[in-house]
Order: C-alpha cells, then structure tokens, then sequence
C-alpha cells in the first residue's frame, strides 16, 4: 500500500473489496439465524487448514447450528520439534491479521456478539490480540462492548502463566 500525501496507508482495492464481500456474506448468514452471534474458533499447533474447518464446523453444530461459525487459521506447524519453534513465530506474525478480523466482525451492525474458542498455541495468538486491542482501544472505549466480546473460553492452553499474569498486573 502507497502513502497518501500526510495519512496512512492507501488500502488496497482487493482488501477493501474482500472486506465488503466478507461483511455482505455475514449479514446474510446472520439474516438466517435467530442468534446473531459469531463463533470464532482459533486453532493451535500441528492443526491444517482442513482440521481447523474441520473442528469449526463440529463446534457450531453441536452448540446448535445458531449464529454464524468462523475459522480463523494461521500458518502454524505440524509435526515435532521445528515445527513448534516456526508456531512460536507464526504466533507473532497471525496477530495483526486476527486483529483486523476481529475488528471487521466488530464493525459489522448485525452481529450482536463475538465468543471465541482458542485451542493450544491458538490461545496465545487470541490472548496476544485481544491485550492488544484492548490498549488501542482503551483511551477511547469500552474495549470489550466496542468488540461485541461475548464468551472467551482458552482450552489446553499453551501460555506462560506468569507472563499472562505480569502483563496484566
């Protein structure tokens, strides 16, 4: 993306034409359900695309088939060893890109309310974003209503408890 003469990055057409298709096909998924919910789901280490979809699919269903389901996937590795360090990596990488995820679903007026399920190294990727988003939006808003954040639930999660917990002190 180009500079602009003194703002921000110009966003690339492609971008902004995936985000209005993206918010168009929520509405309409939203439009047939009556729980305008979103269910995000953040997979975690040694997972592929297709589990993650996989497991997305399996947790809407048996909550119900209410709202709409989303997968969030990240470049994380699969096997042992080398594929846990280039995780660790991903972990930092996948931040921005959930943020801003999280931040179009927000800004969608036909959700109601965003939870999340993170799994594994995934919690540390949803953990990393929502202390980010937070400390942007603080200043200016309540950060949990201006992210519609419902129910976070963090399972078999592979942070350092004590770094969750000085951070947050």
């Amino acid at each position: 993306a180009q500079m602009a003469s003194g703002q921000g990055p110009t966003p690339d057409p492609a971008d902004v034409e995936a985000g209005r298709l993206f918010q168009a096909e929520l509405s309409a998924r939203l439009a047939q359900s009556p729980k305008k919910h979103v269910f995000v789901y953040v997979h975690g280490f040694n997972n592929t695309v297709g589990n993650a979809v996989l497991t997305t699919a399996e947790l809407w269903h048996f909550r119900g088939r209410e709202g709409v389901p989303v997968g969030y996937t990240w470049p994380a590795g699969v096997g042992v060893l080398r594929a846990y360090e280039y995780t660790v990596a991903s972990t930092e990488f996948t931040i921005s890109h959930l943020k801003r995820m999280l931040r179009m679903i927000a800004a969608n007026p036909d959700v109601e309310r965003i939870h999340i399920l993170a799994h594994s190294r995934g919690t540390a990727v949803l953990t990393d974003t929502i202390r980010e988003l937070h400390i942007e939006l603080r200043s200016t808003t309540d950060s949990q209503q201006a992210l519609k954040l419902g129910t976070v639930i963090l399972a078999a999660a592979d942070i350092d408890l004590d770094v969750a917990i000085s951070r947050n002190a």
